[in-house]
């Protein structure tokens, strides 16, 4: 990956969104993908693994049910999960996921996949996006800041 700060120092270079394709599988096959929240103030995100919705833009071989795991480091050294998610399209998250992507402009999701996204609000730090799959597939994965 390649940025480039076109402002020549003039303005704040923010990333708004992330995201990397690459296969997926259970356990040590994950995909992992790491970012940073600077400064001092939480950030709202969307983060998704699209395995399944990866078939309209003709990739064949997708991970068919992808999960996320959200972890970052303690004070103490300590890894936990911040958040997950397996199907996007839970009773108790959907809303805020459709509008979230919609706001960022992401492509919708089909109520009906097995994609995988949630919103959440973290804190300054460092973070670890999992991404796991089992059958084994291509998956892409997308950090979206929300404003």
């Amino acid at each position: 990956m390649e940025l480039y700060d076109l402002t020549n120092g003039e303005g704040n270079l923010r990333i708004r969104n992330l995201a990397s394709r690459g296969p997926a599988g259970a356990d040590g096959e994950q995909l992992i993908a790491g970012f940073v929240i600077p400064g001092e103030i939480p950030r709202r995100l969307l983060i998704r693994a699209i395995g399944p919705t990866l078939a309209d833009f003709g990739v064949t071989d997708f991970a068919p049910d992808p999960r996320i795991e959200i972890m970052a480091r303690g004070s103490d050294g300590t890894t936990y999960r911040v958040a997950r998610n397996d199907n996007w399209f839970e009773p108790w998250g959907w809303p805020d996921t459709r509008d979230a992507a919609e706001a960022v402009g992401a492509f919708p999701l089909p109520e009906t996949s097995l994609d995988a996204a949630t919103v959440v609000e973290l804190r300054p730090g460092a973070y670890t996006v999992l991404v796991n799959s089992d059958p084994a597939g291509v998956v892409l994965v997308e950090v979206y800041e929300i404003d």
